[in-house]
This record gives structure tokens, sequence and C-alpha cells, in this order.
């Protein structure tokens, strides 16, 4: 039961190729380990921009999965733009760090670590500092939302509306430095940055504690592991789907300590409808029309997501314009017709270019 990355196969990095899921295997040698503070290391990509005018991306995956599920979009993307990549595996999560304490894996500290990663990248020296695009799925799409509240806080510290989604977290915030009530939205001449935000496959709200199913004691939950791999797969992945590919993401998902994922999935917390309704920079959603994991409507799903950013007016005239798939009357939301929970996974191709247009619509 996870968003999870990859495991082995071929490398296909030439830029003239489109993307598929084996896309960009070698990246997994370009890792480093991150000091976050708090005896926290993340296992954190990075790929220094060779062009100098183009944005770095900051990629967030959802809830026990890894940002292999990103190497196909971002070696196509970097090879395509030149953009500057950082893509991180989550505590407990990829190639990180899994502790057995359990409050290691609560919104707050997930949040913090979010935060000290998007400070990192912003100081980098090789990193076209005008802007920054964090791209999130799922569960992480609000850790992005919620740095997206501490940005309008540093802005602005009164601004923020309720404590919903609050870190919780014992930790002083190592969030992003001041950006002196700057329009996030705007590149500045002064060395600040734009901040713009993709969410994929993303939800209004979030069930806090997760599923039931994770009650179970820790020997319960390894006996069902393999069931419950199968059932996620089904769900977030097209029918007919490449067997190769599920079999890929299946023995990935296998790998994942069931403790840590009882651990993770109890302690899952996202931000109240006020908060998400108090972001106020600019934000593109991408749903699939298919999501079985995060359906695109109903009261919550990613359709309500979008309205409640564009009532905020997240849906800015930067925004990608209809041609590029944008739901009528919403221009910051894209549906992928057909696509299901994993859809840069399964659409490596079709996502990068929903991403690099709206790199383009500044």
């Amino acid at each position: 039961s996870n968003e999870n990355g990859m495991s082995s196969a071929e490398d296909e990095t030439a830029p003239t190729l489109l993307p598929t899921w084996r896309t960009g295997r070698d990246l997994s040698q370009l890792t480093i380990d991150m000091d976050v503070g708090q005896d926290r290391t993340l296992k954190v990509l990075q790929i220094k921009p060779t062009n100098p005018s183009a944005a770095t991306l900051i990629f967030v995956h959802g809830s026990m999965g890894s940002m292999a599920q990103y190497f196909p979009l971002a070696r196509h993307i970097h090879d395509s733009t030149g953009s500057g990549i950082v893509a991180y595996d989550q505590y407990g999560c990829g190639q990180s760090p899994k502790p057995k304490s359990s409050e290691s894996y609560n919104f707050g500290r997930l949040a913090d670590d979010l935060a000290a990663v998007f400070e990192w990248t912003r100081s980098r020296d090789w990193h076209n500092r005008r802007q920054i695009v964090v791209v999130a799925h799922s569960y992480g799409t609000h850790l992005a939302l919620r740095l997206a509240l501490d940005l309008r806080a540093e802005r602005s510290p009164d601004s923020c509306p309720g404590n919903g989604g609050a870190r919780n977290s014992s930790k002083k915030s190592t969030g992003p430095a001041s950006l002196a009530a700057a329009d996030p939205t705007t590149p500045r001449r002064d060395g600040q940055c734009a901040v713009r935000f993709v969410l994929l496959a993303g939800c209004l709200s979030i069930l806090d504690g997760g599923h039931p199913l994770f009650l179970l004691p820790v020997f319960a939950l390894n006996w069902l592991q393999s069931t419950l791999t199968r059932g996620f797969l089904a769900a977030a992945y097209e029918a007919g789907a490449d067997p190769e590919m599920l079999a890929d993401q299946e023995r990935a998902a296998n790998a994942n300590p069931m403790s840590v994922c009882k651990a993770y999935y109890r302690q899952v917390k996202g931000l109240d409808e006020a908060s998400v309704g108090g972001v106020d920079c600019e934000v593109l959603c991408v749903h699939g029309a298919a999501d079985q994991v995060v359906p695109l409507e109903g009261p919550t799903g990613g359709r309500a997501l979008s309205q409640a950013l564009a009532a905020r007016g997240c849906d800015s005239e930067r925004s990608p314009p209809q041609s590029h798939g944008a739901a009528p009357g919403l221009p910051n939301l894209v549906v992928l017709e057909g696509a299901s929970h994993n859809f840069m996974f399964e659409r490596p191709a079709e996502v990068a270019k929903v991403l690099m247009d709206f790199m383009k619509a500044k």
C-alpha cells in the first residue's frame, strides 16, 4: 500500500526520446545524504541546471513512496529544459533512514523536512533564484501546501488562518527565510525568487490517522502486505498497465517494513479546509479522471481542492491556458482523461509536457 518508485531496469536517458517508466534509472547514483537537523538525514537527489534561466523543481512524493517515482519526469525535464532538479525520500521511505520511533513520522516532522529541503535548495548558488516549482503528489500535496502557508506567514506573520495542519513538532522551524512581503508569484530582481506549486492527485482534506486497517498489529499487517500491495496497485494504475511495470512496483512496495508503514499511516494528518483556503500563491492541480485512490470528484476530491484554491486567486493569469487541458471554469486544474493515481510514473511524457508548459507560462 504505497506510491513507490522503482527497483531495477534498463535506463533510457536520451533527451530526444519520450520518457517511459524505465527512464532515469541513472539518477539513483546522483543522490546525497542531507542533514536536516535533530539527528535526521534524508536521501536527496540534486541535478544542477545546465540552463541558467531555467527553474529548479523540487519533487515531493506521496505516502510511503519514493523519489524514484519522479525519475522519468526529472530526467526528461532536465534533459529537455536544463532545469535544476531536487527530489528526496521522506523519512522512513525509499533510501532514507527508517527508525522504529513512531513520532519520527508525524506530519510536523515531515513538513519540517520539506522546509529544510526547500531552504537548502533556495540557498544553492547553482540554481536560478528567480523561480522554484514545487511538484507534490498525493499525501505530499498537503506537505507542499503547508510549505505554501509557511511562505505566506513569512511575508505576513498574521495572515494565515486557523491552526489546522500545524506542524506539531518540537523542532524549531527550519523553514524558508523571510521573503519580505514579496508577491510569491512575481520574480524579483533582488535575489528573491518566485515559488509556484503543482499538485498531482491531491485532495481537499485527508482522514487523520489514515485507514483503520493500520490499527492492526504489525504481525497481521506483515501477513496482509502482499494482498494490500496488489489492491493498491489495482487502484493506482490503469487497467491494462504494463505487467513488467506492475511487477517492478510490487517488489518495491513489498520491500517497505510494515512497522514503518503502520507508524507513518497512523500519524497521517493533512491541513484543514480553512488552511487550504489560506494558500495565496500560484498553484496548478493535475488529476487523473480515473483515479481510484484519490477521486477527482466528491466533496474532498481533486476538483474540490482546485476550487478551494481558485477561490483564493491561485489560478492567476500565469496559469496554463485552456489548451493545456485545463478544466472548464477552473484554469488551475488539468484533468488527464483515463489516467489513474500514479500517472506521473505511468504517463511521464504527458505530465512532463504539462509541467514544462506551466514553467513557460510565467
